[in-house]
């Protein structure tokens, strides 16, 4: 049971076909007498030049038969075409199963696309969707040349069962940003929550609608005399097409009614009327024309997706085997409603309408028999290792014991897999009692409502979970752990550290992941108090055991963690330099494993904490290409992950955007930035965190000159200069300390950064102790003691010159700068002289507007590629990125990365200096 978990890491990095329905992906073969439609395949073929094909009508219209005749001619066009096909059903509405399958069918027809955005869907981090959606449509888009001369179109059928607005959104952004060789044709019967209306206004969106799906009169005549055997006049055919409206199901029930009677002009007189009544009026004639054996054997398999000889056999029990497969093929030749799900005919699904008839026959006739066929259904489907649809039966026929027997067969699968909503639904759907009496599912009901961040209600099933944990300490290692979780998110700072004490001493040393989740969780909650340092060493040490372990066990998602939050610690700690070597590794750890075995949300992370020791170091362009990998990856849009970590990400990277903004001189771009962090820390829910980007924006006011918003943020937001010190509001300190002495109150900074510094030198956070000092110079500066803030600015060079600090001083100003010259004029002995030369330096640059390393030279050090020279022309005639994008067909967040290059190669700071420079350097034509 719970046992299992605690050594393993849940994490699939290959597209499992072999627990995937094929026949799902399989374009279905159409009758070889069906009616051709030369006019709609033509209307499909020039549907080619749109990112959506849209083919929307009822139920009944031949939607599916047209696209698959269409599929299947694709090779027979000039060019040829390739097309991968998805048949959706109700389970299909979890999104992580619906993307699931979408990319495994991409994988049938182009080994190895899919695989990567596969890994980072199903990782025990899931990303956003549009992150995983942007790498599938990279890979899309580096086909080899040749693969990328024809389109790739991907058939989503019965595309109105989707009801989740996540899978809905998700398609939206794969539309907004397809490349010209991707296409996507919809069959649903309704038409699906997707921008039709900005599609057909952009000329984007190709439609076949009821109108142009029936039947002409001609056509109507071909079906009813050439595929249904008929002999009618053409006055019969007209009667029929008329009455039905070119309605295909209407009229094929019809001829199915008229087959054998020899008064057929008169029973096709005798009837008209709505789909809904022909439909029902036809279907029992032709229901009730069908042998004994026939009627027994369609309203015994009518409960079934989908079906195939062996599985009716089990549905009939006759002790006659074969004889499911041999009605098969009887009903598809008499053109009974079956529909062909593959080539060799083994598997079949019956037509939606005719199924839903027969349906609601057996509930009307023999409701008794309904439970014992979803109960053979379901044993068959486990005996072939089925096991979802095997539960879907079990619930259906309120076997809830053996549905609860095949839930904890594939519940911790199920649930680190992320298909949460899937799980939810089962358990849900079991009665009460029968959950709580049961440990397994108890212990996953809770972890899918942890991951769901339903806390209330896994508390809820935790305190059931309690009394087994008395006797299986297993189960009371979970249990910990979750309470420490919840505590974390909720904020309960005492009982999150206690809940995590008690987890790594419950956890076995195998339980790497989970002891990994738990130690971040106490570091995370640690940092709330004032006295970490003994503690800290120790949880250090669990996290780098997990590092090593994880890494060595092919862990990649624990091994990614683990070493970002070791990286994070190194930064306190003022090890800049072995914390840029942690995140390097991390991303080279990364790239060992290939595109399939990487969390994303995780690597954004690792990038945007890298970007904070660039910039630090004032490698603004590292930095920024860092932060602009690292938030593509955390885009969370309307689809978030898990805690929303995502948001969390984000709202640091942003924060740091908007500092490498306003360092290149983009005072616009870095309120951008600032707003975006203060919007996704809002969404991330977590009050320190909102403090934090706060004291950020408060920061960033006062670096532009803003002294009266940042004064509004220390009267209204930030904390006191009397609170207790704890380190998860250091930022929030460091920046009162600042706004205080702005405003000329430099010893009530100078209580506040005594307490502060006494705090992280205990702890051994020399980068924080080094910003202290710093800030106790400026402090001690601007109340005249200049000896005293020598002194200190002395202290703060010693600890922060091994660690390489630059924008810690420079972003200070010249307040800095002034005190650092009068270090220089009046000590003999510095302890880092070529530090302090490296700082001024950097100074003076500040002062002349340029970016590290820059010059006013006219010409480039490396040139401008083509595509990078495209970026600057559009760039120079005021397109926006997205515009940009658009016209080049490349994603936003290439242009972005496309422009972080030429700033660089430029060595300007933003687009209106880098058109200025590229017309100083002859790179435009005149605009």
């Amino acid at each position: 049971m719970a046992e299992a978990l605690l050594g393993s890491s849940p994490f699939t990095r290959t597209i499992p076909q072999s627990t995937l329905l094929t026949t799902k992906m399989r374009i279905p073969q159409p009758r070889p007498d069906c009616v051709s439609r030369p006019r709609l395949i033509q209307r499909l073929n020039q549907g080619l030049t749109t990112p959506l094909t849209l083919v929307s009508a009822p139920a009944g219209f031949g939607k599916t038969t047209l696209v698959s005749e269409w599929a299947r001619q694709s090779v027979e066009e000039e060019p040829p075409f390739r097309v991968v096909w998805l048949s959706l059903d109700e389970a299909d509405n979890d999104p992580v199963r619906f993307w699931t399958y979408c990319f495994a069918a991409l994988n049938t027809l182009c080994p190895g696309i899919g695989e990567g955005p596969f890994a980072r869907l199903r990782s025990p981090q899931p990303p956003a969707i549009e992150s995983v959606l942007t790498l599938l449509l990279n890979e899309v888009a580096a086909l080899p040349p040749e693969d990328r001369k024809s389109p790739l179109v991907v058939v989503l059928d019965d595309y109105h069962l989707i009801r989740v607005h996540a899978i809905h959104e998700g398609l939206a952004f794969l539309l907004e940003h397809m490349p010209p060789h991707l296409r996507l044709v919809i069959a649903t019967r309704a038409d699906p929550p997707l921008p039709l209306a900005r599609l057909r206004a952009r000329g984007e969106l190709t439609e076949l609608r009821a109108a142009d799906l029936r039947f002409t009169r001609d056509e109507a005549a071909t079906f009813l005399n050439r595929t249904m055997r008929l002999n009618l006049s053409e006055e019969d055919v007209a009667v029929l097409a008329a009455c039905t409206e070119g309605w295909i199901a209407g009229l094929q029930l019809a001829a199915l009614s008229v087959q054998g009677r020899d008064d057929a002009p008169a029973f096709i007189r005798a009837f008209s009327g709505s789909h809904r009544y022909v439909l029902d009026y036809l279907a029992e004639e032709v229901f009730e024309r069908q042998p004994e054996d026939v009627q027994a054997f369609l309203l015994r398999t009518c409960l079934l997706k989908r079906l195939t000889g062996p599985l009716c056999d089990a549905m009939l029990d006759d002790g006659k085997p074969g004889r499911g497969q041999a009605m098969l093929e009887r009903l598809e030749a008499a053109n009974l409603f079956l529909v062909p799900l593959d080539d060799e005919r083994r598997w079949y699904r019956y037509h939606s309408l005719f199924a839903e008839f027969l349906q609601a026959r057996l509930r009307r006739t023999r409701p008794a028999l309904i439970p014992e066929l979803h109960r053979r259904a379901a044993a068959w489907h486990a005996r072939q290792g089925l096991l979802a649809e095997a539960i879907g039966h079990a619930l259906a026929a309120e076997d809830f014991e053996g549905a609860a027997e095949l839930i904890e067969r594939v519940a911790e699968t199920t649930v680190f897999h992320r298909e949460v909503a899937t799980l939810l639904g089962w358990l849900d759907a079991l009665p009460e009692a029968l959950v709580r009496a049961r440990p397994t599912l108890c212990l996953y009901h809770a972890w899918a409502r942890v991951f769901a961040a339903q806390f209330d209600a896994a508390e809820a099933r935790l305190q059931d979970l309690e009394r087994f944990g008395r006797e299986d300490p297993s189960v009371h290692a979970h249990v910990t752990t979750m309470h420490a979780v919840i505590a974390c998110h909720r904020g309960q700072v005492a009982r999150a550290v206690e809940c995590s004490r008690q987890a790594l001493k419950a956890l076995p040393p195998e339980a790497v992941p989970l002891r990994a989740m738990v130690a971040i969780n106490l570091i995370l909650n640690l940092f709330a108090d004032s006295n970490i340092s003994r503690e800290l060493l120790q949880v250090q040490q669990v996290l780098q055991e997990a590092a090593r372990t994880s890494r060595a066990a092919g862990d990649v998602y624990t091994a990614v963690v683990t070493r970002n939050f070791l990286a994070t610690l190194k930064v306190a700690q003022g090890q800049l330099p072995q914390a840029a070597d942690f995140y390097r590794q991390t991303l080279r750890l990364a790239d060992d494993a290939g595109p399939r075995g990487e969390p994303p949300l995780s690597l954004g992370a690792t990038h945007i904490g890298l970007a904070k020791i660039l910039y630090e170091w004032n490698d603004l362009d590292g930095a920024m290409r860092h932060l602009t990998a690292g938030i593509e990856l955390n885009e969370a849009g309307a689809s978030r992950s898990i805690f929303n970590e995502a948001s969390m990400v984000l709202a640091e990277g942003y924060a740091t955007l908007a500092r490498v903004s306003q360092a290149q001189g983009d005072a616009a771009g870095a309120r951008r930035a600032m707003q975006a962090a203060e919007e996704h820390a809002q969404i991330s829910g977590g009050a320190w965190l909102t403090g934090k980007v706060a004291a950020c924006r408060a920061r960033l006011a006062l670096l532009l000159g803003d002294l009266e918003e940042a004064t509004r943020w220390a009267e209204t937001c930030g904390p006191s200069a009397h609170d207790p010190v704890t380190y998860r509001r250091h930022e929030e300190y460091t920046t009162l300390a600042r706004v205080l002495t702005a405003l000329g109150r430099p010893e009530e900074a100078l209580a506040l950064l005594d307490r502060l510094l006494q705090a992280v030198k205990t702890a051994g956070l020399t980068g924080w102790a080094a910003e202290g000092l710093m800030l106790q110079a400026l402090a001690w500066d601007a109340r005249g003691s200049e000896a005293r803030a020598m002194s200190a600015l002395e202290k703060a060079l010693t600890l922060a010159a091994p660690a390489g600090y630059v924008r810690l001083f420079v972003d200070e100003g010249t307040a800095v700068e002034r005190l650092l010259r009068r270090v220089v004029s009046t000590r003999r002995r510095l302890v880092a002289p070529d530090y302090v030369e490296k700082l001024l330096r950097a100074f003076q640059s500040e002062k002349a507007g340029l970016l590290p390393g820059a010059s006013h030279s006219t010409t480039l050090v490396e040139p401008l590629t083509k595509r990078e020279l495209e970026v600057l022309h559009l760039l120079a005639a005021g397109l926006t990125n997205r515009e940009i994008a658009r016209e080049l067909v490349i994603t936003v967040g290439t242009v972005k990365r496309h422009l972080h290059t030429i700033y660089g190669k430029l060595g300007v700071r933003n687009r209106t200096q880098a058109a200025a420079r590229a017309r100083e350097l002859g790179l435009l034509k005149e605009q």
